[in-house]
């Protein structure tokens, strides 16, 4: 977007607004350009009160659903009609009174966090929990665990990340919407990862036998059962016959891959984390064949954590 003009064209000398969209509902904003030598130039800082909003309430909300989360009045009740009246031009300035409101209300219960990150880099809650983890000076696991290669390379293997897809295209069919908020906490709460999170080392155990006998257990009734999600917690090699498994590979001409919930065969075995293993026994009724499976198990507690307050109690005005 163009900011300056210099005898009716862009200037050359001025950067440009640059909005680089990151999803349907959030984007990076910065300056671009402006520098003939090719200089460094100040980006800026661009605060989308949208997606500050979305970092701190974990929702998507309109103006008017914010300004109620922080106990603000709201906007004027008011259908606009497209026509340039006083009627207009107060909504228009109310507007803005309350879109400044909220960016006071959001600034004071963002400054009570004791974190580092500026609020326009608050991208999700995600981005304020990392930012929590490093002025808790949590190690990342990568720097202070010496865990072989092998060990590494299983591990990632059975990583698939969050997804969503649709079985029957193009045709009208009866659903039911299932949803799960904040998923990840919620799996890491229950499988019980903190402890490996904030460990001083970890160890690599073998559990082949356990991981099938606790394989054979599950059912819809045990994996409603938060006690049984700990021992969940392992890896485990399979060779798939028909399982319903996360499969990474092209499912298109673009040659780029892309992750699929399918059934598999394979005639080598696949490493996979054994709550996707799980699911799959639930939705084939049939316990997945493990060859291996092994654990990461936490030893000690990290050295130098410094303990945090999560935020200041917030005012309403």
């Amino acid at each position: 977007m163009v900011l300056w003009r210099y005898e009716g064209k862009p200037d050359k000398l001025k950067p440009k607004l640059r909005i680089k969209p990151k999803d349907s509902r959030s984007a990076f904003i910065s300056f671009a350009g402006g520098d003939p030598n090719n200089r460094t130039i100040y980006r800026g800082r661009c605060l989308d009160l949208s997606v500050l909003g979305w970092a701190l309430r974990n929702r998507h909300m309109t103006l008017e659903g914010f300004l109620k989360s922080f106990g603000l009045e709201g906007k004027i009740d008011h259908e606009p009609t497209g026509r340039v009246a006083e009627k207009e031009l107060a909504y228009g300035r109310r507007d803005t009174e309350r879109t400044v409101a909220l960016l006071n209300a959001m600034k004071q219960e963002y400054d009570g966090f004791p974190i580092d990150l500026p609020p326009e880099r608050a991208m999700s809650a995600a981005s304020i929990t990392k930012a929590f983890l490093d002025k808790m000076e949590v190690k990342q696991p990568a720097r202070k665990f010496d865990l072989p290669d092998d060990i590494l390379g299983k591990c990632m293997q059975a990583y698939y990340g969050g997804r969503s897809e649709i079985r029957i295209r193009h045709q009208e069919v009866p659903i039911v919407v299932c949803d799960t908020t904040s998923e990840y906490p919620a799996v890491a709460g229950l499988l019980h990862l903190w402890p490996t999170l904030t460990a001083a080392n970890v160890e690599v155990e073998n559990c082949t036998e356990e991981a099938r006998r606790i394989l054979r257990d599950v059912n819809s009734a045990t994996i409603l059962d938060p006690s049984l999600w700990p021992r969940l917690a392992f890896f485990a090699s399979v060779k798939p016959s028909g399982d319903l498994l996360p499969v990474r590979a092209m499912y298109s001409e673009t040659g780029e891959t892309n992750i699929g919930l399918n059934p598999l065969t394979a005639t080598e075995p696949i490493w996979y984390a054994v709550p996707d293993l799980a699911a799959s026994k639930l939705a084939r009724e049939v316990t997945p064949q493990i060859v291996e499976a092994f654990r990461i198990v936490p030893k000690g507690v990290q050295a130098g954590m410094k303990p945090q307050q999560l935020g200041r109690e917030r005012s309403t005005q």
